[in-house]
């Protein structure tokens, strides 16, 4: 067997210099071509669009030559960094002399890369494709998030019909324990896959009444899940012997702290740059310390009020509970309502379709004797047509 030393003394100098030459010029080229793994965290395939290079723009080829290439999971594509997308969440490939653009998202690092090439996917879509992102892009989250809350009504609800002494001292533990775990799934989940991670009840892949069915159960567990509070503010009120006139748990100042800076950018967006015509930094600036204002207030408000019902100690603790909570909670929230919007609007658009269908189907085109075509709608009106 020929080792590289026996190689290296049979070469001569000249064909040294050569095989050195050859590896310096081919080596720049090899890294230029980067191998992924087509990895749809929600389908089987993936279908990639043709492209063609236009005055040194990648666009999408018109209707005649436009071809959709559909490429199965796990299928191993070569990608030529030289090809730059103008959009970063897509990257061009070729296949049979062809140019196609695929969506980032959808491709992972393939190990065939040689080691010392340097993977260009962002950490967050690293992550994506890992254990963590399989793991949100599974119904793993949603049955445990289910498991969770009704753990904790039942849990509550035995506590209540058997009292024991031990029941009631874990209550305050095990509560919040629960709840920053349905907190932990939500946000993280959130956190990896954005709008996706509520792609168990989305339209685009189950139709109207595929998500309609998911959406109902949907509504249900963040009912659940904002009703649960209740149960923790009376877990609190037991251990801390409070009266059962106290208010409890304070989340209101902290929920507007979230949520009204929203409605206060808009607000000072339209008076002050639009009607006042007043940009700048000065009033970018003033805006900034607007809505900080209004998020460290609600945030003071709510751990003062909590300290002044619980203690230090324990309202510190609750204070962060909830801060953790509410996010949750409108995430939670914001993802239901934006599902729901997305029926609504499904819903309009089959409705304006069934009318202009029916005032179509109403309508009557016949020729009089002259040869001039008339319209009939259903009311009996006459148009003439020619």
């Amino acid at each position: 067997m020929m080792t590289m030393k026996t190689l290296s003394r049979r070469l001569t100098a000249p064909k040294r210099c050569l095989l050195l030459w050859l590896c310096l010029l081919f080596a720049p080229l090899a890294a230029l071509a980067q191998q992924y793994v087509v990895d749809p965290l929600f389908a089987d395939s993936v279908n990639c669009y043709r492209v063609v290079l236009k005055d040194s723009v990648w666009k999408e080829a018109t209707d005649k030559q436009r071809q959709v290439l559909t490429l199965s999971k796990g299928t191993v594509i070569q990608v030529d960094t030289c090809k730059k997308s103008n959009l970063s969440s897509y990257l061009i490939f070729d296949h049979g002399n062809r140019s196609y653009r695929i969506s980032r998202s959808d491709l992972k690092w393939s190990e065939l890369n040689p080691a010392e090439t340097e993977n260009p996917l962002p950490l967050k879509q690293r992550l994506r494709h890992s254990k963590l992102g399989k793991f949100f892009s599974s119904y793993g989250p949603c049955w445990l998030v289910v498991g969770l809350l009704a753990f904790v009504y039942i849990l509550f609800f035995v506590t209540v019909k058997f009292p024991r002494a031990d029941l009631i001292l874990s209550l305050p533990m095990i509560v919040p324990v629960c709840l920053l775990l349905v907190a932990a799934v939500e946000i993280g989940g959130y956190a990896l896959l954005g709008g996706d991670v509520f792609w168990w009840c989305d339209y685009d892949r189950y139709g109207f009444f595929g998500s309609l069915w998911r959406v109902i159960p949907f509504v249900l567990v963040v009912a659940a899940q904002l009703y649960v509070i209740k149960i923790y503010d009376a877990v609190l009120m037991v251990a801390a012997d409070l009266p059962d006139d106290d208010n409890g748990i304070h989340l209101r100042s902290l929920v507007w702290a979230f949520v009204l800076p929203v409605p206060i950018a808009i607000v000072y967006m339209i008076v002050v740059y639009w009607l006042l015509g007043w940009k700048g930094d000065a009033s970018t600036m003033v805006l900034v310390l607007l809505m900080l204002g209004v998020f460290v207030g609600g945030f003071v408000n709510t751990f003062r009020r909590n300290i002044n019902t619980y203690g230090a100690k324990l309202g510190v603790w609750v204070s962060l509970f909830s801060i953790i909570y509410v996010i949750a909670s409108l995430i939670a929230i914001g993802g239901l309502v934006y599902l729901i919007i997305r029926l609504i609007i499904q819903i309009i658009i089959a409705l304006v379709v069934l009318a202009i269908l029916g005032g179509s189907a109403g309508k009557t085109v016949y020729r009089d004797g002259s040869g001039n075509l008339y319209e009939k709608d259903t009311f009996g009106n006459l148009r003439r047509l020619k």
